[in-house]
């Protein structure tokens, strides 16, 4: 409770996550699958979910973000940063600029 999580696949065919469910006239029936693969915007969702995980095809590389509400990320406001803001890095590519990076984050709705 009180952690939001970033999730993102870097390598691999990828993974489904299954949340428990919350609630409903049945656990099954509110549970919701997401299937991240590394061409996947990175899933953003709460951590005191701890979803259920489930290899699409084999192992995976992948990155786990998970920040305490009101821990701060460096930003100055001690608020956690969206998801939006989170990119990934390509080996032999150049790091955008931030107004760059954040334009590119946003059209490719991450």
């Amino acid at each position: 409770p009180g952690v939001t999580r970033w999730f993102a696949i870097l390598s691999g065919e990828g993974v489904v996550l299954t949340s428990r469910g919350s609630g409903g006239d049945s656990e099954a029936a509110a549970a919701a699958e997401v299937t991240v693969t590394a061409s996947s915007a990175v899933h953003c969702f709460d951590g005191g979910d701890g979803p259920d995980c489930r290899l699409i095809g084999g192992a995976v590389v992948d990155l786990n973000l998970m920040l305490r509400a009101g821990g701060g990320d460096g930003d100055g406001e001690g608020g956690a940063r969206p998801a939006a803001t989170m990119l990934r890095a390509t080996a032999g590519e150049a790091w955008p600029s931030a107004p760059a990076a954040a334009a590119s984050a946003s059209a490719a709705g991450r």
